[in-house]
This record gives structure tokens, C-alpha cells and sequence, in this order.
């Protein structure tokens, strides 16, 4: 996983940065996998208002 900062203050992006430094296990990431993923997860992503501005994924 790649961090991707967005943020307009210093000490949030020292937390965004920190991000890079956490080491998730194999295990871990496989079980998220399984949690999350096209086959469990439904709907859209963004309510009505902010699908209209964003250009994102959909799934069925």
C-alpha cells in the first residue's frame, strides 16, 4: 500500500507520512482482502451530491 497524502496542514502530513512506516502482516492483509472486496462490498461509493462532482469506480 502507498500512502496518499491530501492534506493543507504540516502535522497532518507528518501523520500522512507515518502511514508508510506501519508494516501490515501477510495475515492481516489477507483477511482484509477477504473483508473487503467486490464480492462484500455494495453500493456506491459517494452519496448523490458528491457522486456528481467526483469521476470514481463503479461496481455493480
Amino acid at each position: 500500500m502507498i500512502p496518499i497524502p491530501g492534506t493543507t496542514r504540516l502535522d497532518h502530513l507528518a501523520d500522512d507520512l507515518g502511514a508508510a512506516r506501519i508494516a501490515l502482516s501477510p495475515a492481516v492483509i489477507e483477511r482484509a482482502g477477504a473483508l473487503i472486496n467486490q464480492q462484500t462490498v455494495a453500493g456506491p461509493r459517494y452519496g448523490a451530491q458528491a457522486t456528481s462532482e467526483v469521476d470514481t469506480e463503479n461496481f455493480a
